[in-house]
């Protein structure tokens, strides 16, 4: 079961997983350090993508959902399923809000403010596991070829009863014009050493539908806790009513 809270926990370590997207540049999937970018006002997206483990059989299958209703607030409901071996399986339940308080125009910086919280399941608290807030930092440069990402926050774990910080660093480089990018990172796992990943995303619609995979692991363990991620990324056009 512990294995289910690291996965709720990656979640307030940065997550970004990859919850937001503006029509300049993009960062999203296959982050897991959030960028101070939103969803386009009254638009949605959909992220799901598969992790594999190259040292045991964990399996984790996410799906993210989210929609920015009144311009300035991303609102993301959506989870996770973790299949420990054949017969142990668990899934996480995730809800956050996102603001920002400064706009990323150009080769200039944005901010904002993420809270959310994480429900495993099964599990022996009958409230949340986990609940969450971070400020996300995204610096861009070279006409937004160049794009850095930074988080730091905090969490508290009802499971672990404490609370302590985490933190996500991150950087985008475009190869390709705006159609693909090549990513690396590193994030506090917080329950075991901090973690990396390095990967390559591409738009086969542009602004519509992107693929992306990555290849990461631990830092300072050469032969575990390697992993593999695909991910499909697909955006709407605006068509929620105003709020």
């Amino acid at each position: 079961m512990r294995a289910g809270y690291r996965t709720a926990l990656r979640i307030a370590a940065c997550l970004g997983a990859a919850l937001a997207a503006a029509p300049a540049a993009h960062a999203a999937r296959p982050l897991i350090t959030d960028d101070a970018r939103l969803v386009d006002p009254q638009a949605c997206q959909v992220e799901a993508w598969t992790k594999r483990g190259y040292q045991d059989d964990i399996r984790e299958f996410w799906a993210l959902p989210a929609c920015n209703p009144t311009g300035n607030l991303e609102l993301t409901v959506g989870g996770n399923r973790l299949n420990l071996n054949d017969e142990d399986r668990q899934s996480t339940l995730v809800i956050q809000g996102k603001t920002l308080f400064r706009r990323l125009e150009g080769d200039d910086w944005a901010v904002g403010l993420v809270v959310g919280g994480a429900k495993a399941s099964p599990s022996s608290n009958g409230g949340p596991s986990l609940l969450y807030g971070y400020v996300p930092l995204t610096v861009a440069r070279f006409d937004q070829r160049l794009i850095l990402h930074f988080n730091l926050g905090a969490y508290h774990s009802y499971e672990e009863r404490r609370t302590a910080v985490n933190w996500g660093a991150a950087a985008e480089i475009a190869v390709w014009g705006e159609r693909a990018y090549l990513i690396a990172e590193a994030y506090d796992d917080s329950f075991r050493r901090s973690e990396y990943q390095v990967g390559l995303r591409f738009w086969l619609i542009p602004d519509r539908v992107q693929i992306d995979t990555t290849y990461g692991g631990q830092f300072g363990v050469a032969n575990s806790g390697h992993f593999y991620t695909v991910g499909l990324r697909l955006l709407s056009p605006p068509f929620l009513p105003r709020w």
